[in-house]
């Protein structure tokens, strides 16, 4: 407990002096022990027939649990007790057997509080005699449950005859609460995936029923759109020596709308006479002709590039001085190399202009100012060119150096799922624990009292999970962000109050959304709007989310939020900075506002001023801030409205955080970009990177999530891998140092 108190102090700490700074702080993350269960009983209300009763008959007892507020608490464990086992006895489900004349007390007890009924037996003669419970109807038999969907059964006792007993008492119970809870009147709440058999009993006699759950339907990908044309423009078919010009091309699909989530691959066909960059910028180094082509999905498109013979009097280009610098890379890292056109003497031209070209993109690309990176494994010439003139080297690629072993192995390693914060790491063992490392403690911490986790987030000082679609947070409360409706902290779990039932949780830097059927409910901070509700007022419970969008997925950034409907439309709300909303303008909104897009997204992610979405063709879309080169467009210039990440690689998952964006392909490889200061990019290097970049090590994924400086991945063998910074031990690798690869 002394390492909890610690770094819950650091960060209380650390949340005033981020709020000095003025904007939100962001995420940061708190390991803190064991959560506290839901809701507590704070009494409990017998119900039944308890008048005398004569030996050898029986009668029923219903223990109502409730909370503070009066409301009916199901699903919990109730023990019945009697005072005199020779008088009267009672059954786990309520259900009393008078055994001879004498009073007995009856006691119901759940969680330390309890209810006392007295039951009298008393002579036959003594008591008028009344019909036996000799049967149960029980229906009618519900359809497949959605998570969060009720259904009513009806229970009837009746007596040997089939005549119905209406005055007897019925208790209610679930075969496991944790799929589907009952009440004291036969309401049936679907809470998560699985099935449950539902019970009701009376006087010794039973009768049950099957409740399926399903599992959450996944949000439907609207059909993909195929490129049926690509039109190539030129203005300027003629280029001369040294000079360029920008080529764009057109894609429309087969809809006959324009595309603009596809990547164009632009080719020459002669890069002697003309060099074109991946962004359409033709470069003429040659007298001749050239075909410059544009591809996308298959589809081609291509314009004739003249490139006239200069004036008799220049003075021709004869050679060109290489200057090659390292030839020998690791995918990640650059060199840069220099080149000089010559004429026959020798002697620099410095007023001719230097082309650059790879002989295989794949292996390295180079820029215009003779920058190359290696991004994939094998060999490649790089070529300098100037008016026909021509000089390459090979340059050859090795992969990134393989992750260094796992310092912790065993249990207590998350293999569900893994969340990346800013100080420290959260996840879910193999047998739904919860587990965290890092905030400058020592070691992993286990999360005592969390069982059934299926999910975990992380925010700038708190942490909440799902378990049977309940919501549970811990850590610091200041602006209402753990959802219990106060703003004492937490060391342990906490139910959000409203017994709302979730599919899926998301957590913000300090406020908190989760996804109830599709309707969005969020709690915390507000002072950007960032809960949907149309105010800027904090909230210390959920609240629903304006708007009739009907919504499939979530994602809390720093201080906004994005959702995607079921048709794939992406709506953002809260702070505007930097163009994080995405609709052309950097205002806030404190209501949900479309994206700036028609594209149809299958996944979006929000990071502190940034947010991408995934389209249904697998490119990667992204809006906001972009200092560090997190959008990926290959610039580092703030977007109001979605630019397409700069590759030509499609991609199944996309996650985002900080100044970063990670990707994962087909394959599950990896790639990142953004801000690479402490080697979160994961390629090696601690160069920012404004495209995508493959992680190194060779490991191929099945999630991913990005931190503050750092980033994570669960590999497809379970194996928890972290890579970047780790000055408090958030890669959970045992050394309080950046890694610029991944660390298992």
């Amino acid at each position: 407990m002394a390492l909890v108190f610690a770094v819950l102090a650091v960060l209380l700490a650390t949340g005033a002096w981020l709020a000095l700074r003025g904007r939100h702080p962001e995420p940061v993350e708190i390991v803190v022990p064991p959560p506290v269960g839901p809701a507590a009983v704070a009494a409990i209300e017998l119900r039944g027939t308890n008048g005398p009763i004569a030996p050898g008959r029986m009668l029923q007892l219903v223990a109502l649990i409730k909370d503070d507020a009066g409301k009916e608490l199901t699903g919990r464990p109730l023990a019945w007790t009697s005072s005199d086992l020779s008088v009267a006895e009672v059954a786990p489900n309520g259900a009393v057997t008078a055994l001879k004349t004498g009073t007995a007390m009856i006691t119901a007890t759940s969680e330390g509080k309890s209810a006392t009924a007295t039951v009298t037996v008393v002579a036959p003669d003594s008591v008028a005699p009344t019909l036996a419970v000799a049967s149960m109807l029980l229906g009618p038999t519900p359809s497949a449950l959605e998570i969060g969907g009720t259904a009513v059964l009806r229970a009837t006792p009746r007596d040997d005859r089939g005549k119905a007993l209406d005055d007897r008492a019925v208790v209610w119970s679930s075969s496991d609460p944790a799929v589907a809870t009952v009440s004291s009147s036969g309401v049936v709440s679907a809470v998560a995936p699985g099935s449950a058999t539902i019970t009701a009993s009376s006087e010794g006699k039973s009768a049950v029923i099957k409740v399926t759950v399903n599992a959450p339907k996944p949000p439907p990908v609207p059909a993909k759109v195929e490129v049926a044309v690509v039109a190539v423009a030129s203005k300027t078919p003629t280029i001369k020596l040294g000079e360029t010009a920008q080529l764009s091309a057109t894609v429309t699909g087969s809809d006959r709308k324009p595309l603009s989530d596809r990547t164009v691959e632009w080719t020459t066909s002669d890069p002697k006479v003309a060099t074109v960059s991946s962004t359409g910028v033709v470069s003429a180094v040659g007298e001749g002709t050239a075909t410059i082509t544009a591809t996308v999905e298959g589809k081609t498109s291509g314009t004739k590039i003249t490139v006239p013979k200069p004036a008799e009097n220049r003075i021709a280009v004869t050679s060109i001085a290489l200057t090659a610098g390292t030839r020998s890379l690791k995918v990640g890292e650059t060199t840069t190399w220099t080149a000089a056109a010559r004429d026959s003497k020798g002697k620099d031209l410095t007023d001719r202009a230097i082309a650059w070209n790879s002989t295989n993109p794949q292996v390295v690309t180079v820029s215009s100012a003779g920058v190359i990176t290696a991004v994939g494994v094998g060999s490649a010439e790089v070529q300098a060119l100037s008016e026909g003139k021509v000089a390459s080297v090979e340059v050859t690629v090795a992969a990134a150096p393989a992750p260094p072993p796992p310092v912790a192995t065993g249990s207590n390693l998350p293999r569900r799922a893994l969340a990346a914060g800013v100080t420290f790491t959260c996840g879910v063992t193999q047998a739904g624990g919860a587990v965290c490392w890092g905030g400058g403690g020592e070691g992993i911490t286990s999360v005592g009292g969390v069982s059934g986790l299926s999910s975990v987030g992380v925010g700038t000082a708190h942490a909440c999970g799902l378990a049977g679609g309940k919501a549970y947070c811990w850590g610091v409360n200041k602006v209402g962000q753990l959802g219990d409706g106060g703003t004492a902290d937490h060391q342990e779990a906490t139910r959000v109050a409203g017994d709302l039932t979730f599919s899926m949780i998301t957590v913000g830097s300090q406020h908190t959304c989760g996804l109830v059927g599709t309707k969005v409910w969020c709690w915390g901070k507000n002072d950007k709007g960032q809960l949907g509700d149309g105010s800027t007022t904090d909230r210390r419970k959920p609240v629903q989310v304006k708007g009739s969008e009907a919504f499939a997925a979530l994602s809390a950034g720093g201080g906004h939020t994005c959702g995607l409907t079921t048709a794939g439309k992406a709506y953002c709300w809260g702070d505007g900075w930097s163009g994080a909303l995405g609709y052309g303008s950097q205002g806030a909104e404190s209501e949900p506002r479309g994206v700036d897009t028609d594209l149809k997204f299958s996944r979006i992610a929000t990071g502190t001023e940034h947010s991408c979405g995934l389209s249904v063709a697998g490119k990667v879309l992204c809006w906001g801030g972009n200092r560090g080169g997190q959008l990926g467009d290959g610039s580092t210039s703030d977007r109001s409205s979605p630019v397409a990440v700069s590759t030509t690689l499609t991609f199944l998952e996309v996650s985002a955080g900080g100044s970063n964006t990670c990707a994962l392909d087909p394959d599950g490889a990896a790639y990142c970009w953004g801000e690479n200061k402490s080697g979160q990019v994961g390629d090696g290097s601690k160069n920012n990177r404004s495209k995508p970049s493959p992680v190194g090590g060779g490991l191929t994924f099945s999630a991913l999530s990005v931190g503050n400086g750092y980033s994570c991945g669960l590999t497809k063998a379970g194996d928890p891998v972290c890579w970047g910074r780790n000055d408090k031990g958030q890669l959970g690798s045992g050394a309080a140092r950046s890694q610029p690869g991944p660390v298992e």
